[in-house]
């Protein structure tokens, strides 16, 4: 079994960055137990690259600016 050790994100200076929105799976139904009403599950995962580089830095629950808002927010000014 082979794995490539990443580098620490926050040491990269990306120029650029690519920002992309996928769905991994089937939407899902579940039951709420609290209210019995069931919930539609949308699965999707943002994924944020280095668009010079193609190197992947971070993939974040959702499809909104709440993920990718927060994962900016947790990287250094500089």
């Amino acid at each position: 079994m082979a794995a490539t050790k990443l580098p620490n994100i926050d040491l990269l200076r990306p120029r650029v960055l690519g920002i992309d929105e996928h769905r991994f799976r089937s939407v899902r139904f579940f039951k709420n137990t609290e209210t019995i009403a069931w919930q539609r599950i949308e699965p999707w995962m943002t994924t944020i690259v280095d668009l010079d580089t193609g190197q992947i830095l971070g993939v974040v629950d959702g499809r909104d600016h709440t993920g990718v808002g927060g994962w900016l927010i947790r990287r250094p000014l500089e």
